[in-house]
Protein backbone atom coordinates (compact mmCIF):
# COMPACT_ATOMS: atom_id res chain seq x y z
CA UNK A 1 0.00 0.00 0.00
CA UNK A 2 1.21 3.17 -0.97
CA UNK A 3 0.16 6.21 1.30
CA UNK A 4 -0.13 9.38 -0.75
CA UNK A 5 -2.90 12.00 -1.28
CA UNK A 6 -5.09 10.97 -4.10
CA UNK A 7 -7.77 13.78 -5.36
CA UNK A 8 -11.41 12.47 -4.65
CA UNK A 9 -13.73 12.43 -7.86
CA UNK A 10 -16.37 14.79 -8.41
CA UNK A 11 -19.32 14.26 -5.71
CA UNK A 12 -21.32 10.99 -6.85
CA UNK A 13 -18.58 10.33 -9.51
CA UNK A 14 -17.20 7.19 -9.76
CA UNK A 15 -13.48 6.50 -9.97
CA UNK A 16 -12.60 4.33 -12.81
CA UNK A 17 -9.69 2.05 -13.02
CA UNK A 18 -8.39 2.80 -9.58
CA UNK A 19 -8.63 0.63 -5.96
CA UNK A 20 -8.37 2.57 -3.25
CA UNK A 21 -8.51 2.49 0.49
CA UNK A 22 -9.87 5.53 1.67
CA UNK A 23 -10.48 5.57 6.29
CA UNK A 24 -11.70 8.26 8.02
CA UNK A 25 -12.37 8.09 11.55
CA UNK A 26 -13.88 10.30 14.24
CA UNK A 27 -13.65 9.98 18.11
CA UNK A 28 -15.38 12.30 20.38
CA UNK A 29 -14.97 12.40 24.25
CA UNK A 30 -17.76 14.00 25.74
CA UNK A 31 -16.94 15.32 29.46
CA UNK A 32 -19.25 16.90 31.55
CA UNK A 33 -20.06 20.62 31.49
CA UNK A 34 -17.01 20.86 28.90
CA UNK A 35 -16.84 21.47 24.83
CA UNK A 36 -16.77 18.00 23.25
CA UNK A 37 -13.15 16.56 21.97
CA UNK A 38 -12.63 15.18 18.80
CA UNK A 39 -10.12 13.35 17.23
CA UNK A 40 -10.10 13.12 13.71
CA UNK A 41 -8.11 10.77 11.77
CA UNK A 42 -8.24 9.90 7.96
CA UNK A 43 -5.93 8.73 5.09
CA UNK A 44 -6.07 7.17 1.74
CA UNK A 45 -3.59 5.28 0.01
CA UNK A 46 -4.08 3.33 -3.59
CA UNK A 47 -3.96 -0.62 -3.43
CA UNK A 48 -1.34 -2.99 -5.07
CA UNK A 49 -4.06 -5.38 -6.36
CA UNK A 50 -7.24 -5.26 -7.70
CA UNK A 51 -8.51 -8.25 -5.38
CA UNK A 52 -12.04 -7.76 -3.95
CA UNK A 53 -11.76 -7.47 0.03
CA UNK A 54 -13.02 -10.19 2.30
CA UNK A 55 -15.74 -9.57 4.66
CA UNK A 56 -17.68 -12.94 7.04
CA UNK A 57 -19.88 -12.57 9.37
CA UNK A 58 -19.36 -15.43 11.57
CA UNK A 59 -19.87 -16.46 15.79
CA UNK A 60 -16.75 -17.21 17.79
CA UNK A 61 -16.40 -19.28 21.10
CA UNK A 62 -14.46 -19.51 24.02
CA UNK A 63 -11.40 -21.29 22.21
CA UNK A 64 -9.16 -19.67 20.83
CA UNK A 65 -9.43 -19.63 16.68
CA UNK A 66 -6.81 -18.69 14.13
CA UNK A 67 -8.37 -15.49 12.09
CA UNK A 68 -8.61 -16.19 8.64
CA UNK A 69 -9.24 -13.67 6.07
CA UNK A 70 -10.23 -15.55 2.88
CA UNK A 71 -8.01 -15.54 -0.28
CA UNK A 72 -6.44 -11.96 1.27
CA UNK A 73 -3.83 -13.31 2.25
CA UNK A 74 -1.62 -10.40 3.49
CA UNK A 75 -4.30 -7.82 4.04
CA UNK A 76 -3.06 -4.03 4.10
CA UNK A 77 -6.10 -3.49 6.85
CA UNK A 78 -7.68 -5.94 9.00
CA UNK A 79 -11.26 -4.81 10.66
CA UNK A 80 -13.17 -7.06 13.08
CA UNK A 81 -16.44 -5.98 14.39
CA UNK A 82 -18.05 -7.56 17.81
CA UNK A 83 -21.71 -7.14 17.20
CA UNK A 84 -23.99 -6.38 20.04
CA UNK A 85 -26.83 -8.92 20.49
CA UNK A 86 -30.22 -7.87 18.52
CA UNK A 87 -32.82 -8.74 21.18
CA UNK A 88 -36.57 -9.72 20.01
CA UNK A 89 -37.62 -7.61 22.89
CA UNK A 90 -36.59 -5.61 25.33
CA UNK A 91 -33.95 -7.22 27.33
CA UNK A 92 -33.77 -6.93 30.79
CA UNK A 93 -30.78 -5.46 32.77
CA UNK A 94 -29.51 -9.28 33.52
CA UNK A 95 -29.65 -9.44 29.86
CA UNK A 96 -27.88 -6.64 28.42
CA UNK A 97 -25.23 -7.16 31.69
CA UNK A 98 -24.76 -10.88 30.65
CA UNK A 99 -24.11 -9.49 26.98
CA UNK A 100 -21.93 -6.84 28.01
CA UNK A 101 -19.51 -9.64 29.03
CA UNK A 102 -18.76 -10.93 25.49
CA UNK A 103 -15.76 -9.49 25.00
CA UNK A 104 -13.34 -10.77 21.56
CA UNK A 105 -9.77 -11.24 22.34
CA UNK A 106 -7.10 -11.29 20.10
CA UNK A 107 -3.76 -12.23 20.53
CA UNK A 108 -0.73 -12.00 18.89
CA UNK A 109 1.31 -14.91 19.37
CA UNK A 110 -0.02 -15.76 22.59
CA UNK A 111 1.00 -12.46 23.97
CA UNK A 112 -1.40 -9.97 26.45
CA UNK A 113 -5.03 -9.50 24.37
CA UNK A 114 -6.71 -6.64 23.06
CA UNK A 115 -10.00 -6.70 24.33
CA UNK A 116 -13.03 -5.89 21.92
CA UNK A 117 -16.21 -5.12 23.69
CA UNK A 118 -19.78 -6.02 22.21
CA UNK A 119 -20.74 -3.02 19.83
CA UNK A 120 -16.74 -2.08 19.14
CA UNK A 121 -14.41 -2.69 16.92
CA UNK A 122 -10.49 -3.76 16.05
CA UNK A 123 -8.66 -2.45 13.22
CA UNK A 124 -5.16 -3.13 12.27
CA UNK A 125 -2.64 -3.14 9.41
CA UNK A 126 -1.00 -6.36 10.02
CA UNK A 127 2.61 -7.25 9.17
CA UNK A 128 1.86 -11.19 9.72
CA UNK A 129 -1.18 -13.16 10.60
CA UNK A 130 0.35 -16.42 11.41
CA UNK A 131 -0.56 -16.81 15.26
CA UNK A 132 -3.23 -14.03 14.99
CA UNK A 133 -5.63 -15.72 17.27
CA UNK A 134 -9.01 -15.16 18.82
CA UNK A 135 -12.03 -15.92 21.46
CA UNK A 136 -14.92 -14.91 23.00
CA UNK A 137 -14.37 -14.58 27.19
CA UNK A 138 -17.88 -15.35 27.64
CA UNK A 139 -20.72 -17.18 25.60
CA UNK A 140 -20.28 -16.93 22.10
CA UNK A 141 -19.70 -13.42 20.34
CA UNK A 142 -21.21 -12.73 16.84
CA UNK A 143 -18.29 -10.64 14.73
CA UNK A 144 -17.76 -9.37 10.59
CA UNK A 145 -14.12 -9.88 10.05
CA UNK A 146 -13.20 -7.86 6.79
CA UNK A 147 -9.79 -7.63 5.59
CA UNK A 148 -8.79 -5.09 2.89
CA UNK A 149 -5.66 -6.29 0.07
CA UNK A 150 -2.73 -4.21 0.39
Amino acid sequence: MTDTVIPAPPSGAIAQDIDRLTCILMVRHEHGGDDPKSIDCRYSALLETKEQMYSRRLKVGQNWVEIETGWVNSPGLLVIQNHPTKFATNPTKEQRDEDQKRFLEISYDGNKPWLVSPGRFFVAQPSDLAGCKMRCVQGTAEITISAIPQ
